[in-house]
């Protein structure tokens, strides 16, 4: 009984990676300081690997960024951990997306979990006519779209490029500006608030890696805190992810990264 729970709370654990797995026009507060109107870059594709860890369990995770033959982007990540044969959370996320000159324009949203808990949800973007239609299980509904709204993958790669045009005018390594995202979810449109910490250097299973550190702003009653690492020789990929709620500590730490030049 007690090994059953400890599954369950793990998967529920591992499910947050998804989530994690780290606008109207990409809101850039930066305590005063002003892009200049130069396109955002392009992503750059490329695949990496994680291991991810709860509750002393260890598995591995994986995220794509790949450009499509209709030069549209589709960013997808994953998990799956079984126990004594039985797959006990298995997770696909992945997101299409276009890309102007203020950066990502979502296209598709789809999420599913299987194992101990399931769901499956899914988000069209229709542009034209400002709708999004939403799927989750068996339910359906839609929402009105405004632009810059962005979804839980591409909002991960608007932040890269925001950072690398940001870093052209400013040192990020001092830290203290903010970043701000407004994300299509299915129950409201969800605003993601980031402090820029400052540079680090941190120990990864691919080596020593020169990071910027991030911080996600919660409400001070918030019984969670979530910090990213992104690889700054890696355009701002993902380095490492901790997140720590009830005193229960998850994270993704960096194992392997290819760019595609």
């Amino acid at each position: 009984m007690t090994n059953t729970r400890t599954c369950m709370l793990m998967a529920g654990k591992l499910a947050l990676f998804s989530s994690l797995l780290m606008a109207t026009s990409t809101s850039l507060a930066q305590s005063g300081i002003e892009l200049d109107g130069v396109a955002l870059p392009a992503p750059t594709p490329y695949a990496a690997t994680y291991q991810a860890r709860a509750m002393g369990f260890r598995t591995e995770a994986y995220r794509q960024l790949n450009l499509q033959q209709d030069d549209s982007y589709h960013v997808r990540h994953g998990l799956e951990l079984s126990v004594l044969g039985a797959t006990l959370i298995s997770v696909e996320e992945s997101s299409q997306f276009n890309w102007s000159d203020r950066g990502a324009v979502p296209l598709d949203y789809h999420y599913r979990q299987g194992g101990v808990r399931k769901r499956d949800e899914r988000i069209s973007f229709d542009w034209d006519s400002s709708i999004a239609m939403m799927n989750r299980d068996e339910r359906q509904k839609q929402a009105e779209l405004q632009g810059g709204l962005l979804d839980n993958l591409s909002f991960t790669a608007q932040m890269s490029a925001d950072l690398l045009r940001l870093a052209q005018t400013t040192d990020l390594t001092a830290g203290g500006q903010t970043l701000q995202y407004e994300l299509m979810d299915w129950n409201e449109v969800d605003i993601h608030t980031y402090t820029i910490v400052g540079a680090e250097r941190i120990e990864t299973l691919l080596g020593e890696v020169d990071t910027l550190k991030i911080e996600r702003v919660r409400a001070p009653e918030r019984d969670r805190s979530t910090t990213i690492w992104l690889a700054v020789d890696h355009e701002y990929t993902l380095a490492r992810l901790e997140q720590v709620e009830g005193g229960t500590r998850t994270e993704l730490l960096l194992k392997s990264i290819e760019m595609n030049q």
